[in-house]
């Protein structure tokens, strides 16, 4: 049963990625589904962090979804760039907290995957937040935070999320070159 629901959260976040990407709103609900089954399968893989993250996800989507939906005047929520020193204080604040949870729960479960898990949910935070907000910058957080994912899933022995990372990290990286251009077409319009 495991298997069947990691299939389906597989196939819910690969679209969730590639509509994200397209910058179409319909990312949103496919994203709040998926983040729903893996709320039930990251207790199964004793992922707390993870597990606390999908409950964000199916938050932020909701959050999403309605900030894509708002107008600004007439226009959609602008694409906008941040440079890395209006970054570096999310980095910072993000290794500080990463620490603390895995420190907090390393105590509890005395694995160093805690760590490892409290890391990827902390700028998981960071990156969809900065998604909503539509900073571009947040595909080149999720390219870093996806591939490390591959290797946490890997761990987990659940490959099929494994390999969603794979796909999203691709997906990422399309996403980013794709929401460039879209930004690049929003700079001419305006």
């Amino acid at each position: 049963m495991n298997s069947a629901i990691e299939y389906a959260a597989v196939a819910l976040g690969i679209l969730n990625v590639v509509l994200a990407a397209r910058g179409s709103i319909w990312c949103w609900p496919a994203g709040i589904v998926g983040g729903a089954l893996y709320v039930y399968l990251n207790y199964g893989w004793q992922l707390y962090y993870d597990m606390v993250l999908q409950f964000f996800y199916v938050a932020a989507g909701f959050y999403g979804w309605y900030k894509w939906t708002r107008k600004e005047g007439e226009a959609e929520l602008p694409i906008i760039a941040w440079p890395f020193k209006k970054q570096v204080p999310l980095i910072l604040s993000g290794i500080v907290i990463s620490a603390i949870l895995g420190s907090i729960t390393y105590y509890y479960l005395k694995t160093w995957i805690t760590y490892f898990d409290a890391t990827v949910t902390v700028f998981s935070f960071i990156a969809t937040w900065m998604m909503a907000k539509k900073i571009i910058e947040n595909w080149l957080w999720w390219i870093v935070i996806d591939s490390a994912c591959i290797g946490l899933y890997l761990l987990k022995d659940a490959p099929a999320t494994s390999f969603l990372f794979a796909v999203l990290t691709v997906g990422a990286a399309y996403a980013y070159y794709n929401w460039r251009k879209d930004m690049a077409l929003q700079t001419q319009t305006a």
